[in-house]
């Protein structure tokens, strides 16, 4: 009877230590399916937080090729914008100083034309000047004496022969009316000959500053001669 007590007893004791196996057992896988669980649980979040800080990350490498695009894109624009100012500024100078020259060069054309036509002018009344002379010089002219006047003072005047000592032309020419060159009467027209030769002005100017003594009885011709 005791024999099946303790029988008894070690069947029971081994059933309540398979038991405590068991219960052992399932609170381990449990727990291991808890902790599996868990684990599961964070390597999920992780995954998810590194994806998202990936995406961040592409999200910022985007932003920033974005902003270097539109950088170089800014760049490339003012350095066109420059090229274009800095030609158009060429341009600009280039055709001022074009103008200034065009603008230098009429004036000088129109200071060339001025002085042409100055020297034309002067030309023309060269050649009118001439022209009278010469043709007061194939006429001659006539001077009326007044009183106090000598052929030395009549020779003096510009429109005879503006020079003192060529008083002999004026003698010569009017020899018919005059006896004594160094008189002569108020009322006395003379002829003053402009049709002289180069040789008749010298010989008469040697002959007023050089002449001798003569008297009324030595004649025109010993005059002159």
């Amino acid at each position: 009877m005791v024999k099946g007590r303790l029988y008894g007893y070690l069947v029971i004791g081994s059933m309540s230590l398979m038991l405590a196996g068991i219960v052992t057992s399932s609170i381990n896988c449990a727990t291991n399916q808890q902790k599996s669980t868990s684990l599961s649980e964070d390597d999920k979040r992780i995954q998810e937080e590194a994806k998202a800080v990936q995406e961040e990350r592409d999200a910022q490498d985007s932003r920033m090729e974005e902003e270097d695009r539109g950088r170089s894109a800014r760049i490339e624009e003012e350095s066109r914008e420059e090229a274009r100012r800095m030609e158009e500024e060429t341009t600009r100078k280039a055709d001022e100083e074009r103008a200034m020259v065009q603008e230098e060069e009429s004036r000088l054309q129109e200071e060339a034309h001025m002085a042409q036509a100055e020297r034309d002018a002067i030309d023309q009344r060269i050649m009118e000047e001439e022209a009278e002379q010469e043709e007061s010089r194939a006429a001659g002219v006539e001077h009326t004496v007044e009183r106090g006047e000598n052929l030395w003072r009549i020779s003096s005047y510009g429109e005879t022969y503006d020079n003192p000592f060529m008083w002999p032309l004026i003698y010569k020419e009017n020899v018919d009316q005059i006896n004594d060159p160094d008189l002569i009467y108020p009322g006395q027209v003379l002829n003053i000959d402009k049709d002289f030769s180069g040789s008749d002005s010298e010989y008469a100017i040697r002959h007023a500053k050089t002449r001798g003594p003569w008297s009324l009885n030595d004649g025109a011709d010993r005059y002159w001669e």
